[in-house]
């Protein structure tokens, strides 16, 4: 009977007594029929036995195992990689069970990438091929390691040749030394290479352990060994491991092959700090001098940036260039400006550093040093504190910058002179900065304080517009002059009132300072300050005595130069209140302050001026026979125009007076105000009685409050409001 005429029941008798999966899974590849028939019973056991295996390695149990055995299943044919698994686990009863049964062996290559049945197994991909023993260190059970070393399994073992991993690679690459150290006792291959041609001294040196190193040596690994990409132990060992003390031994062991760039590693060790690195490499022939080419800075400037100062010392000791210039012509002197740095500064300039070398941007040692004890030191050794620059002018210049009374009072005893390169009066200088204690010693030093700086502005001046008001008394102690007035004919006290300075108006005005003293365009002091918005110092000039009458060339008084500013009300009132002033003063166009603050659309100095008492004159015109009326329509401010309206006496014509062009306000109406203003002038009983000059030909003509306005008859507006007063 052939085998295919079986009956079910028969075959499935057979497949319960055959002890071996793999012998099941040929009956069942016979044909067709019999996978049908079998393949579920198949499924079946094989699912009991790695249920088994799995419970085993769980519950750390040699009784399912032996169980499996008793039926007749092979450890190996489980469905689980019981070996493997348990030395990657650490368990030491199935290792050794498996072990005994001699069914796998202990340097095995398990976890396969496919199962039995062909699929892929993801999980076991990244150990594919691995010993048990290479599973155990990869990680770090040092006990399960020497286990199976004491069963013996083989320290050099490899992982086969697709990705080939030694149990002493993994072990250092994973800084388990202690498990490295029992591989290389247990005789591993020290020479071997994985995948990536790494041998495990270079491993060693990557990761920094100078232990493991040493130790690779004194068992024979060679010091020169390289890798396939070019990687030599003594660069892996700088660059990688970056370990100073293993960098040494390498030295002192003749690491350095005669071919390697041994420059290149003195720049590295100078930068990392390495001083007994940086000092075997030099005795090693290393070029002091060398610059790297991406950066060509010397050493000894490298050093001193990065603050190690001892490989500076060293480097001088050892004849560096101490003159050797970087990109920017600077040199080492440049670079040691602090206060830490003064026992290199000795240091240099005892091995010949050059007191007078100028960078590019002209500037020399002493120009940028910001210690007074290193000041001292190079002037003592022939600075020349003279010695300007486009960037600090000359020293004692920077040291005003920076505040430094310090150095600034060293140089000046040193015979520093008060001013500067082009003849600028440093005292000047240090008077816009604000420094007291600077002024005081440089006056002390015989600064000029009666000189003027390029704008005609004195000493005194620029305390004064500066709001320094201890300054502006020290100056006048030291003699000042008063009423020294710069090329504008502004003297101290306008400049104090133009910037709003009281207090230093007081104190210039209490040493004599003259109130009615005028500059080139007839301002007083009074005017000046109206015409900056500076109402508390009006305020304060008027109780001192201000002429409030004072005119300027244009003839406009304080109120009628005020009236036109905004923000301006608070001086418009106090000159008002008890300024004695004619509210109707007209300048030389004839206008006057209600005039200006209409034109100007200053509505707050409107509403004071009406609300004065006698009231501000609403007929008056100006030279071209404008009124103020006119002149507010023109420019379009209906708040202003409502005003005026409601303050205007009814029985006196205003809307018809003709002006030089022979307009009237209705007119100017028509031609430049808005509908609002046109509707509220030609609503009222003397509007409707006007008649309009019809000018087809004339373009309508608007003018924008804040940017513009009409300041005359004809015209269609004037640049930037500030115009005449």
């Amino acid at each position: 009977m052939s085998l295919i005429t079986l009956p079910p029941e028969m075959l499935l008798r057979i497949a319960e007594l055959l002890p071996f999966r793999h012998d099941l899974n040929s009956l069942l590849q016979c044909c067709q029929t019999f996978y049908g028939r079998l393949n579920h019973f198949l499924y079946h056991r094989n699912n009991c036995a790695q249920q088994a295996a799995e419970y085993a390695l769980d519950h750390n149990s040699i009784l399912p195992l032996q169980g499996l055995k008793r039926v007749g299943i092979s450890l190996k044919d489980c469905g689980v990689d019981v070996l493997h698994e348990a030395a990657e686990a650490g368990l030491f009863g199935p290792i050794n069970y498996v072990l005994d049964t001699g069914e796998i062996g202990i340097d095995s290559c398990g976890y396969q990438n496919t199962d039995s049945w062909g699929y892929e197994d993801d999980d076991k991909y990244e150990r594919e091929g691995a010993t048990p023993l290479y599973l155990a260190v990869v990680e770090g059970d040092g006990r399960t390691a020497r286990l199976l070393l004491d069963r013996g399994a083989d320290p050099s073992a490899d992982t086969g040749p697709e990705h080939t991993r030694y149990p002493l690679i993994a072990a250092l690459r994973g800084r388990h030394y202690s498990l490295a150290k029992t591989l290389v006792d247990a005789g591993a291959d020290i020479t071997c290479r994985d995948f990536s041609d790494d041998t495990p001294i270079i491993c060693a040196a990557m990761t920094g352990n100078l232990e493991m190193v040493t130790l690779l040596l004194d068992r024979g690994a060679d010091i020169f060994t390289t890798s396939r990409n070019g990687l030599c132990l003594f660069l892996a060992a700088f660059t990688i491991g970056s370990n100073p003390s293993l960098v040494e031994m390498l030295l002192d062991r003749g690491g350095l092959a005669p071919e390697d760039e041994v420059n290149s590693y003195l720049a590295s060790a100078v930068q990392r700090g390495w001083y007994n690195v940086t000092k075997l490499l030099i005795e090693k022939g290393a070029d002091l001098e060398y610059k790297p080419v991406q950066r060509p800075v010397p050493l000894l400037v490298v050093s001193i940036i990065i603050d190690h100062f001892d490989i500076a010392e060293l480097l001088i000791q050892k004849g560096a260039d101490v003159n050797a210039r970087d990109y920017d012509q600077s040199c080492a002197l440049h670079y040691t400006r602090q206060e830490e740095h003064l026992p290199l500064v000795k240091s240099l300039l005892a091995a010949g550093a050059d007191v007078l070398a100028t960078d590019a941007q002209g500037c020399q040692p002493l120009m940028v040093a910001d210690s007074v004890a290193i000041v001292e030191v190079l002037l003592a050794n022939g600075a020349n504190y003279e010695h300007s620059s486009e960037m600090y002018d000359k020293a004692l210049m920077r040291a005003i910058i920076q505040h430094r009374f310090d150095i600034a009072e060293a140089l000046l005893q040193a015979g520093a002179s008060t001013r500067g390169s082009d003849d600028f009066n440093l005292v000047q200088f240090a008077c816009q900065i604000g420094s007291l204690r600077l002024v005081e010693l440089l006056i002390d030093y015989g600064a000029d304080i009666s000189s003027n700086n390029p704008l005609g502005m004195s000493t005194l001046s620029i305390a004064a517009k500066g709001g320094r008001v201890s300054m502006v008394k020290l100056l006048l102690v030291r003699g000042a002059d008063v009423e020294e007035a710069d090329r504008d004919g502004y003297t101290p006290l306008m400049i104090a009132a133009r910037n709003g300075h009281r207090g230093i108006v007081s104190i210039l005005v209490g040493h004599g300072a003259n109130l009615e003293i005028t500059d080139e365009d007839s301002y007083t002091v009074l005017l000046a300050a109206a015409e900056e918005v500076q109402a508390e110092v009006v305020d304060i000039l008027i109780s001192l005595g201000a002429n409030t009458q004072a005119k300027n060339c244009a003839g406009s008084n304080a109120l009628i130069i005020a009236a036109a500013l905004p923000n301006n009300k608070a001086t418009v009132d106090r000159l008002l209140r008890d300024g004695g002033i004619d509210v109707d003063a007209q300048n030389i166009y004839g206008r006057t302050a209600l005039f200006n603050a209409a034109m100007r659309g200053q509505a707050e100095a409107v509403e004071s001026l009406l609300a004065h008492q006698p009231p501000a004159d609403l007929t008056a015109k100006d030279h071209w026979g404008t009124t103020t009326l006119s002149m507010a329509v023109r420019n379009g401010h209906t708040r202003i125009v409502e005003m005026l309206l409601a303050a205007h006496d009814p029985s006196e014509p205003i809307l018809g007076t003709k002006d030089n062009q022979g307009r009237t306000v209705l007119d100017w109406a028509r031609r430049t105000a808005t509908g609002e203003i046109w509707r509220m002038l030609a609503a009222t009983r003397e509007g409707a009685a006007v008649d309009v000059i019809e000018d087809a030909e004339e373009a309508m003509m608007r003018f924008r409050p804040t940017k513009c306005f009409c300041d005359r008859p004809g015209s269609r507006g004037s640049g930037p409001i500030g115009g005449d007063y």
